[in-house]
């Protein structure tokens, strides 16, 4: 078996410098070193590997498809060994620095601004970014570290912890429960559901009747929806809902104002309950500002 070239680090580093910077001259004033020390570095890292990385001209440089390879997966790579680095040399523990972190659109709209201004108020060397993500993904290839979200994926790579459970309504808008008095028996309720990414095909079988087991003054029942509306967000849902689409399924506290408003009506709860959880990877070592940064949002919501 051919075995793989032992590559310099700092070679390395030069290229991804080079790269991010968008070229040897940013990449030079920002590592503070010369121009022909990077320009050296990459043409060493070439030879290592055998490939060519960057088509310069006079104008600049552009990737090649090796060059392209390397840099998305040595960049990751190489900011976890830079995190370890600090973790192991570092002997402060202020949280500071970058720190990006997914939420639901739901979750922005109802908690986001005023939690997230506390916690930059208590580390202000902290710069938190929140970027709304309705599902979970590979955290750490997608440049997150952490997570907010409903219901996780059971996965070894994810440390999961539940900050609080939520009953699942079905709401319905009054103008819609007054317009089905005539219905006959059985006819499924036209429904507002979550959009997902899929094939057409199983966007055609999403699209058919479901069925929503729930429970009411403590009697279980059964109610068939049909999919009239898919929407990438609850919040979506919940005003296509008031707005008289379809009934939907949402969480308590999204539903909490336009029920005693008199928006909606609540017509039943999910027999199961749903957990809003806060998440990041495994495979990384927990830098102080995830772990304030988890800790806090423990307290505050947990």
């Amino acid at each position: 078996m051919e075995q793989c070239p032992d590559v310099d680090l700092n070679a390395l580093r030069s290229f991804l410098a080079v790269v991010t910077h968008g070229g040897f001259a940013a990449a030079s004033r920002t590592l503070r070193a010369p121009k022909s020390t990077l320009s050296r570095h990459v043409r060493e890292l070439e030879e290592q590997l055998d490939v060519r990385l960057l088509e310069r001209s006079t104008r600049g440089f552009r990737l090649t498809p090796e060059g392209e390879a390397l840099h998305a997966r040595a960049h990751a790579a190489l900011a976890e060994l830079d995190e370890a680095e600090r973790e192991l040399t570092d002997r402060d523990p202020t949280p500071r620095g970058p720190l990006r972190v997914a939420i639901t659109h739901a979750f922005a709209q109802l908690h986001a601004g005023a939690l997230f201004a506390r916690f930059v108020q208590r580390h202000p060397e902290v710069l938190l970014e929140a970027v709304i993500a309705e599902t979970i993904g590979d955290l750490v290839s997608e440049g997150f570290d952490v997570a907010i979200t409903v219901d996780p994926p059971d996965r070894t790579d994810l440390v999961v912890r539940k900050l609080r459970a939520e009953e699942l309504l079905m709401v319905a808008s009054p103008k819609l429960i007054a317009s089905r008095e005539a219905a006959p028996p059985g006819e499924p309720w036209p429904a507002v559901v979550p959009a997902r990414l899929q094939s057409q095909e199983r966007f055609a079988a999403a699209s058919a009747s479901r069925t929503w087991k729930l429970t009411r003054s403590g009697k279980r029942f059964e109610v068939t929806a049909r999919a009239v509306l898919r929407l990438p967000s609850k919040v979506a849902i919940r005003d296509a809902v008031i707005a008289g689409a379809g009934a939907a399924l949402l969480p308590t506290s999204l539903v909490e104002a336009p029920l005693r408003e008199g928006q909606l009506v609540q017509l039943g709860a999910l027999a199961d309950r749903h957990a809003l959880c806060i998440v990041h990877s495994s495979l990384r070592l927990v830098s102080a500002r995830v772990r304030a940064f988890v800790d806090f949002v423990v307290a505050e919501l947990g």
